[in-house]
């Protein structure tokens, strides 16, 4: 639905519909992450002095996703095939990032189911012992 509106808002109507396809995300914008660091020490509010708990092979995939997603922010969308490699890039951005997602969900919800700051503590390191496999 949101693409459509934007699709109908926008003066590119000659361009495919699905240009807008890398641009849109699923999720909730107002909960989640939005520091790598909250990842690396894998909590809601990371301090630097803290121990690092995922590192390496484990943040390798975030580089690799950047370059992906900056190689599709410079294609024109002006053909059927040049959204067809768009959509290549953005699927491959987002494998990168499929491990990295669902930690970041289960510290997200570890983080919000717990009704306390012992808890929430508990929840997260469990979490982080269930992510790392």
């Amino acid at each position: 639905m949101a693409k459509l509106s934007l699709w109908l808002l926008t003066p590119a109507k000659d361009q495919p519909f699905e240009f807008l396809d890398h641009t849109l995300r699923c999720g909730d914008a107002l909960v989640g992450l939005h520091s790598l660091d909250q990842l690396k020490f894998y909590r809601m509010q990371p301090e630097q002095d803290a121990e690092a708990r995922f590192f390496g092979s484990w943040l390798e995939g975030v580089d690799e996703a950047i370059k992906l997603r900056l190689e599709l922010k410079g294609l024109p969308a002006m053909t059927v095939e040049a959204v067809e490699q768009q959509e290549r890039l953005a699927l491959a951005a987002a494998d990168k990032l499929a491990r990295l997602r669902c930690a970041a969900d289960v510290l997200v919800a570890a983080a919000l189911g717990a009704e306390s700051a012992g808890e929430r503590v508990a929840r997260t390191q469990e979490a982080a012992q269930w992510a790392r496999g």
